[in-house]
Formats: structure tokens, C-alpha cells, sequence
């Protein structure tokens, strides 16, 4: 078994990148001057909501839905949207394994069971519907697990590193086997094809997110009744009155503050320049890891953000030892998520080992992708 060439890895890695030091992960990029201004109207402004609802705006525009929904978090979304497209407590979840934690924590928040799904990157839709095929069997009210007996009700998609998912084919196989279809595009914002399908969507505002507000999210629909049903959630159920404060459910405080909203707002005035350097970025890595015996770029297709750039090593035992050099080196790279069905409270979980997406994890280092780091 011939090894990864650790050195020459990380000088290949380096020579693409400014020499001061340290280089983080993916370090926010924005304009000082636009972000200073609209916080500092934020401030003075009597309009608690006006940059809450820009900022929808601007992420309705951008995603192409008619309805958005600005949050705390992509967890917080994620969580709204099961809870009002009708996941129940005791319904299954299919989550793809390979994904942030928070995904399956959201299908947990709301009394659901997560059931994890193999795969290298994203969904792969003959295997999705192959193992539909097998586990589960159609009743008059829709889908249960043979083996549990639970109803399966929904599959949430994820586009991992802004790489779209075939969304074609997974609506097709969403509609066969009628379960709600719901788009975890929270590292995808920008992306060709992401964020427009299913019942609703959501995306990430997070500090290492291609648009950041300091910690955010948003959930996007076609379906009014949806985000009517989510915002509701999202407020604590209160009524509308003049002067009244009453509730009318059990619900929670999930939404975006107006100043971290002013803080991503100007933000979408240059991601499409953000996502060209971003793919600049990627191509210089290609160009420099070109010939690099025992390392693969993850190819991103035409239309994807780049959000991180990734390599898998051909041998598992070579992940560490990269990833380590390079934080010698000042490049704080990392590793993909861990599996979730690997970690230890959805441990006994998975129907299957789950090999392709285990596999992929072990060989996977995620360099450095902020677009600043490309001028």
C-alpha cells in the first residue's frame, strides 16, 4: 500500500493560500463599511421587524419561493418545518447519515425517529428507493416500517458541501412512496436547484456559512399555510391583539433578532461575487493538487456555492496525519461530520452498516474555503 505524501499534500495545499497565518476554516467575508451602516440604522430604527423582513425578502428573491421565514437557527428552521408540514411524535424520519448533527436532533426535537441513510455525498435516489422497497410497506394511511410498525412519513435531503442533490429524481421517489420532502439546503444558499422543491426548505446563517449573520436561519415555502403554521410556532403561538397577551399553543421563541438580520442583509448585494471566488478557489486547489498520488478533489458541478472545498484520501489511515500537518501548518482545516448513526445517542439505529457513507467520512478533509482567501 503505497501512502499519502503528507508534506507534499500541504505544500501543494499552501501554495494556494495568503502566507500570513492562521487560516481558519471558513472565515465570514463581508464589507465592513455596508454591514456598519445598516447595523448602525438597525439601532436607530423604531422598526423592530424591517430588516427581519429584507432580509426574507432578499432569501424569497434568491431561492425563488413565494413564502420565507427568518430564525434563530438552521436547527430552529428545520425543526419548524417538520412540526408544520405534519411530522408527528412516533413518525420516521429518513436522514441521510453523512450530514450535521443538527438534522436528525431536529427530527428528535419534534418526538421523531431518525432513520438513517447511506451515501457518499448526497441521497442516491435508486438506492433511497430500493431501500423504501424493502423496509417499508403502503397501508391506507401511507407508508410503516415493516419491522417497528412506525409510521414513515418524511425525507429530508441534504445538499452536504453545497452540492445539489439530484432533486428530480428524489421528488419522484418522495411522491411514489408519499412522504413530505424537505430540503436541508443550509450549506447550499446559492446553489443551482436548491431550495425550491418539497414542502419547505431551509438554510444556515451561521458564522461559517457562505452569508452569515452571526448565528441564523430561515425557512423558505410555496406553501402559505406552512409558514403561516411556522411562524406561528416560531413566536410562541401568540395571538394578535392591540393589547392582549395570550397563546394559544405550546410553542417557542425562534426568531431572527432585526440586528443580526442588518448584519446579513448587505451580503446578498455580492453572492454571486462571493460564490466566483469561492469556485476560483476550488480550481486553484485542483490545479495545485494535480497529480497528487493518493488525494481527490471532491468535484463540485456547474452551479454549486463551493461552500468548502473537500479531498478524499485513497486510504483511510492518511486522513489524520493530513489533517494534523495542516494545523501545524496555521490551516485549520477539518474533518466531514461524523456519521450520526456512529455517534452515541443514535447509536443502534441504522437497518444496515451504512459502509458508503463511513467510508467517505474516514477518507474526507475539508480545506480551508473562505472567499477572502482568494483576492
Amino acid at each position: 500500500m503505497k501512502r499519502l505524501d503528507v508534506k507534499d499534500a500541504v505544500e501543494r495545499i499552501a501554495s494556494v493560500l495568503p502566507k500570513s497565518r492562521p487560516i481558519g476554516h471558513h472565515e465570514p467575508n463581508y464589507n465592513e463599511l455596508d454591514v456598519a451602516t445598516d447595523l448602525m440604522d438597525c439601532i436607530s430604527s423604531k422598526d423592530q421587524y424591517k430588516y427581519v423582513r429584507a432580509f426574507e425578502d432578499a432569501v424569497r428573491r434568491k431561492v425563488g419561493v413565494s413564502q420565507a421565514l427568518a430564525v434563530s437557527s438552521g436547527t430552529a428552521a428545520l425543526h419548524l418545518a417538520l412540526m408544520a408540514s405534519g411530522v408527528k411524535p412516533g413518525d420516521e424520519v429518513l436522514v441521510p447519515t453523512l450530514t450535521f448533527v443538527g438534522t436528525a436532533n431536529a427530527v428528535s426535537h419534534v418526538g421523531a425517529i431518525p432513520v438513517f441513510i447511506d451515501g457518499t455525498i448526497n441521497v442516491n435516489p435508486y438506492k433511497l428507493r430500493t431501500f423504501l422497497a424493502r423496509e417499508t410497506m403502503a397501508t391506507g394511511h401511507g407508508r410503516v416500517n415493516k419491522r417497528t410498525e412506525r409510521p414513515v412519513t418524511a425525507l429530508i435531503v441534504v445538499h452536504l458541501l453545497g452540492i445539489p442533490a439530484d432533486m428530480l429524481a428524489l421528488e419522484q421517489v418522495a411522491q411514489e412512496f408519499k412522504l413530505t420532502l424537505i430540503e436541508d439546503a443550509a450549506e447550499a444558499l446559492g446553489s443551482k436547484g436548491c431550495g425550491a422543491s418539497g414542502a419547505a426548505s431551509i438554510f444556515s446563517f451561521n458564522n461559517n456559512k457562505i452569508i452569515t449573520t452571526n448565528g441564523g436561519g430561515v425557512l423558505a415555502t410555496n406553501d402559505e399555510y406552512l409558514l403561516a403554521k411556522a411562524h406561528q410556532l416560531a413566536t410562541t403561538a401568540r395571538i394578535s391583539d392591540k393589547w392582549l397577551i395570550e397563546h394559544d399553543v405550546i410553542a417557542w421563541n425562534y426568531r431572527m433578532p432585526n440586528i443580526c438580520a442588518a448584519m446579513g442583509l448587505s451580503q446578498f448585494n455580492y453572492l454571486d461575487e462571493t460564490i466566483r471566488r469561492k469556485a476560483k478557489l476550488a480550481a486553484l486547489y485542483g490545479s495545485a493538487l494535480n497529480g497528487c498520488k493518493g488525494l481527490e478533489m471532491i468535484e463540485a458541478p456547474e452551479g454549486a456555492n463551493h461552500w468548502l472545498t473537500a479531498v478524499l484520501c485513497e486510504y483511510a489511515v492518511d486522513r489524520d496525519p493530513l489533517l494534523k500537518e495542516l494545523h501545524t501548518q496555521g490551516l485549520q482545516a477539518r474533518a466531514i461530520f461524523t456519521p450520526l448513526h456512529l455517534l452515541p445517542m443514535y447509536k443502534g439505529n441504522p437497518r444496515d452498516s451504512l459502509q458508503y457513507a463511513v467510508h467517505t467520512a474516514e477518507r474526507m478533509v475539508c480545506l480551508p474555503s473562505g472567499p477572502g482567501l482568494v483576492e
